[in-house]
C-alpha cells in the first residue's frame, strides 16, 4: 500500500502540519493509497489537522463523524500507524522475540549436552 510513499516524521505532522498539509499529502499520494476523492473530502470536511491526523484510528474513521468505508478507513489508519512508527516497533519486537527464542534453544541444547 504505502511502501513507496515518503512518510513525514511524527514531529513534522504533529507540530507543523495544518489542515491543508494533511489534504495535500493525501491528494499527492491518492493513487498509491487507492483513495477516492470522496474519501479525502471526508477528511477535509472534518477539518483534520496534523495532530488530529495522528489520532485517527480505524475505529474513529469508521464511526461518526467520518463514517469512511472500510477499505479507505483501513488504508488511512495503517498510514497513520506507519507515520507513528508503530508498525516498525512491532516488527522490531517480533525480531527480538525470534532472536531470544534462538538463543534459548542454543542454551537448552548446550545444557542437554552437559548432562
Amino acid at each position: 500500500m504505502s511502501d513507496n510513499i515518503p512518510l513525514p516524521s511524527v514531529e513534522v505532522v504533529d507540530q507543523k502540519w495544518k489542515k491543508a498539509d494533511v489534504i495535500n499529502f493525501l491528494q499527492e499520494n491518492q493513487d498509491k493509497l487507492d483513495l477516492e476523492d470522496d474519501d479525502i473530502d471526508i477528511i477535509k470536511k472534518n477539518r483534520v489537522s496534523g495532530p488530529a491526523f495522528l489520532e485517527l484510528t480505524l475505529e474513529k474513521l469508521l464511526a461518526s463523524p467520518y463514517k469512511l468505508p472500510g477499505g479507505p478507513a483501513e488504508v488511512i489508519a495503517n498510514l497513520v500507524n506507519k507515520i507513528k512508527g508503530e508498525e516498525q516497533a512491532t516488527t522490531a519486537s517480533n525480531q527480538e522475540v525470534q532472536e531470544l527464542k534462538e538463543k534459548l534453544a542454543i542454551l537448552q541444547a548446550s545444557k542437554v549436552k552437559e548432562e
